[in-house]
């Protein structure tokens, strides 16, 4: 039998039974390249909740190891003496996203020869083998198949097999886009603050907050609070180009523990990002040109993990004492049974500014009510004949970090949800939905495959979130995530349904969540949500208004989607306490 690792079809061999890895490598797109084939794709090992798990508390012990042997290298090798938490600020998210690839990658290997023992592949010529230059751009290709048959093909080559090799064609090669320039809104804001820099004690850096709600902070704080203007990723041409010499490869004689361990490190000159080692240099002396002189402390968001420039900045800030303040950005935040960006978050942060859970689990956890929460209109009456808005969600079809979110294989288990729940609507009822589809690419083919099983069902794109909800009656959310915190702080008429196996929430969210089901917000399966759906699909309002239903939904608010009218002036108070501690 035949392993397809991808859906690179060049690296299949037709003229066998093919076992396929996972969903990933049959695109919906390229179904003409698989249909006629005889294949069979491999059941995830991830089906198993529990080992899914134990793999996440295993990567964050490995994690921990790995980072306390590539600081003391990495401070050898550029003749610094950073602590372990500055090498955290730095290539921590790097660290969390690859070992979690490269662990997927690596248990499914094991799970193919385990149940089908002896299996032809072929694998990726090293001529193709690309490095990495940052977190940004690995956290890019591991979502594509070119680096992702690198990774299966250097797993099998250390893991002792040995197969054919094949260059990659110059149409698999990944075009690289140009680099984005200075937005207009960067330059202002550079401006204002440059004037009121005299005054500046807290930098605001990507905090995923309107720009009225950013005034407001900066006015409520006395122009204390600014916005940190960046340009991001402007580094010399060439300058951070991988180098092969005895600085990269003396990566594979770090020591090791298990087997795991033993092949990430073994891949490492070839996986490390070439930004924390030959662009060391010249990406500190970019950061510490731009490193502010006044603040005594520095927010953000959703700058820790892909913002290189920033992170640069956040780690020199904190040799200088200063204080870093991370500030939540999503609905899964203080909910998830496991979230490596929360925990990564809590680790390099000083205080970390959460939406009402503060408390749990220990750790630096302070509550303000959410502005961009806070500032969302509040519902009119829904019409029974309205439309209703379905909000779905997607990730890559590749695996790509251990978290309560289906991913890889289980995209298409969450896929089948929703047909099964369009599926369990009367005609009359699925003619007024909506179906909202994520942001993100359709790597999924998901509108095709809808669009050819429910020919009636419409479709919102190309408009505002809460210009989408705002002409409908309901909203209809298929997973957890910060759609959900909206509608419910909004108080519009919302029914959420889910695979609890698959969307798992820690045990302190249990109450909230129960108070949701037993209240007729939440379902747990589509064909009840859909059930529910039609009864109440005629008076939204008049359903959404009942005391059962608001009790719970306030309940909810006040603990996961905090939101008040006076935000600015806890905003104000927190602020200034940050800035002088």
């Amino acid at each position: 039998m035949f392993l397809a690792t991808t859906a690179l079809s060049d690296f299949w061999d037709p003229r066998e039974e093919i076992l396929f890895l996972g969903s990933w490598c049959l695109r919906h797109t390229q179904r003409e390249a698989w249909s006629r084939l005889r294949y069979r794709i491999l059941p995830s090992p991830w089906n198993d909740r529990e080992r899914f798990y134990r793999a996440a508390e295993t990567l964050d012990r490995c994690g921990e190891r790995m980072l306390e042997l590539l600081s003391e290298r990495l401070n050898a090798l550029h003749g610094v003496q950073a602590p372990t938490r500055y090498w955290r600020i730095l290539i921590g998210p790097w660290l969390v996203h690859h070992l979690h690839v490269l662990y997927d990658r690596y248990v499914h290997l094991q799970h193919a020869f385990k149940q089908e023992g002896s299996l032809k592949t072929l694998c990726l010529d090293p001529a193709s083998f690309r490095v990495p230059q940052d977190v940004a751009e690995h956290q890019e290709w591991v979502q594509g198949d070119p680096y992702n048959l690198q990774l299966y093909s250097m797993l099998l080559t250390h893991m002792g097999y040995s197969f054919p090799l094949r260059r990659l064609s110059e149409t698999d090669l990944p075009k690289v886009p140009p680099p984005p320039g200075p937005r207009v809104s960067r330059r202002l804001q550079g401006f204002f603050t440059g004037l009121l820099k005299h005054r500046w004690e807290i930098a605001l850096y990507e905090t995923a907050l309107p720009r009225s709600a950013l005034f407001r902070i900066a006015w409520r704080t006395g122009f204390r609070a600014l916005p940190l203007a960046l340009v991001e990723d402007q580094w010399p041409s060439g300058f951070s180009r991988p180098v092969f010499d005895e600085r990269r490869t003396s990566l594979a004689d770090l020591p090791h523990r298990d087997e795991f361990e033993r092949l990430f490190i073994k891949m490492l000159p070839q996986d490390f990002p070439s930004l924390y080692l030959e662009g060391y240099r010249a990406a500190r002396e970019s950061a510490l040109r731009a490193l502010p002189e006044n603040p005594s402390a520095i927010l953000s968001g959703i700058g820790w993990h892909f913002h290189e420039r920033f992170k640069w900045i956040a780690a020199e800030a904190i040799l200088k004492k200063r204080r870093l303040v991370a500030l939540q950005h999503g609905g899964g935040y203080g909910v998830y049974r496991s979230t490596s960006m929360e925990q990564h978050e809590k680790r390099i942060s000083d205080s970390f500014l959460v939406w009402g859970w503060g408390g749990e689990n220990g750790g630096p956890t302070k509550n303000v009510p959410a502005p961009q929460l806070s500032c969302v209109p509040r519902r009119a009456n829904a019409q029974g004949g309205e439309p209703i808005l379905f909000i779905a969600t997607t990730n890559p079809p590749y695996f790509y970090r251990f978290y309560s979110h289906p991913q890889g294989s289980h995209m298409e288990d969450y896929f089948q949800w929703q047909f099964r729940f369009l599926q369990s609507l009367s005609s009359p009822l699925r003619k007024r939905l909506l179906f909202r589809p994520h942001l993100h690419p359709d790597a999924h083919g998901l509108k095709e495959r809808l669009t050819g099983r429910f020919p009636d069902l419409g479709w919102q794109e190309g408009i505002p979130f809460r210009e989408g909800m705002r002409r409908c009656s309901l909203a209809v959310i298929d997973h957890l995530s910060t759609s959900l915190l909206e509608t419910l702080a909004a108080d519009r008429p919302t029914l959420l349904f889910w695979d609890p196996q698959r969307w798992e929430i820690r045990p302190e969210a249990e109450p909230s969540f129960r108070a949701l089901r037993e209240a007729g917000i939440l379902w747990d399966s589509p064909e009840a949500a859909a059930g529910h759906l039609g009864k109440i699909a005629a008076d939204p309002s008049g359903w959404w208004a009942g005391p059962k239903i608001q009790e719970a939904r306030r309940g909810f608010v006040a603990r996961y989607a905090s939101c008040r009218r006076d935000w600015d002036r806890v905003w104000s108070q927190t602020l200034r306490e940050e800035a002088s501690l």
